[in-house]
C-alpha cells in the first residue's frame, strides 16, 4: 500500500532540478514521461510478483520506490530553500 502512494508521489513529482544542472521544458517533458513509464512498468511488476508469491523480489522493489519517493521530495525540498541562497551567493559576487 505504501507503495503504491510512494509511486504516486515519484508519478506526480517525477524530477528535481540541480543547482548545478537546470532543466528545461523539452527535458522536463521527455524525463517525466520516461520516469512515468518506469514507476506504472515497476509497480505492475511488483503485482506480478506478489501474486507469483515472489515476496522478497516485491519487498525489494517497494523498498526501492520508497527511497526514490524519499529522495524525491528532499531533493524538492532541498531545491525550494537552496536556490534562492545560491542565487544570492552568485548576485552578491557579481556586484
Amino acid at each position: 500500500m505504501l507503495s503504491i502512494i510512494c509511486g504516486l508521489f515519484i508519478f506526480f513529482l517525477s524530477l528535481v532540478d540541480n543547482v548545478n544542472k537546470r532543466l528545461d521544458d523539452k527535458e522536463y517533458m521527455v524525463y517525466g514521461r520516461m520516469a512515468r513509464v518506469i514507476v506504472a512498468l515497476e509497480l505492475i511488476l511488483i503485482l506480478v510478483f506478489y501474486q507469483l508469491n515472489a515476496r522478497n523480489i516485491c519487498i525489494a522493489m517497494e523498498y526501492a520506490i520508497i527511497t526514490v519517493c524519499m529522495m524525491l521530495v528532499l531533493g524538492k525540498k532541498r531545491i525550494r530553500k537552496g536556490v534562492d541562497k545560491y542565487e544570492i551567493v552568485i548576485k552578491n559576487k557579481k556586484e
